[in-house]
């Protein structure tokens, strides 16, 4: 069972390598799991602010809207010089606008 855990994580990862243009190899899946750990972290801290943010929310969601405006920023600026593109590069794209965009419409005064 563990064999195919391993074959299926390869071809999955393998799959989204390949939808970005990108070359998979094991420095890009530890370059990749290094930026998933990242992500689900600030995932995690946006989702937690609320409950620790108290008085200081307003500041936390400009700060978060900023955060994510730099991931939109990298995330053009690779695709405008042919990092990666297609569908992995679309969806961070959107993703960003929203989370900023969220972030900094409901962190105004």
């Amino acid at each position: 069972m563990g064999n195919v855990k391993w074959h299926l994580s390869n071809y999955y990862a393998d799959m989204w390598f390949n939808m970005a243009g990108l070359e998979s190899s094991p420095a890009a899946y530890a370059a990749a799991g290094g930026l998933g750990v990242a992500a689900f972290s600030l995932g995690l801290i946006s989702w937690r602010t609320v409950d620790i943010a108290g008085d200081a929310i307003n500041s936390y969601g400009k700060l978060f809207g900023i955060a994510h405006s730099l991931f939109l920023l990298l995330s053009l600026y690779q695709m405008s010089a042919g990092l990666f593109s297609g569908p992995p590069a679309y969806m961070q794209i959107v993703t960003s606008l929203i989370l900023a965009a969220a972030f900094f419409y409901y962190s105004r005064k």
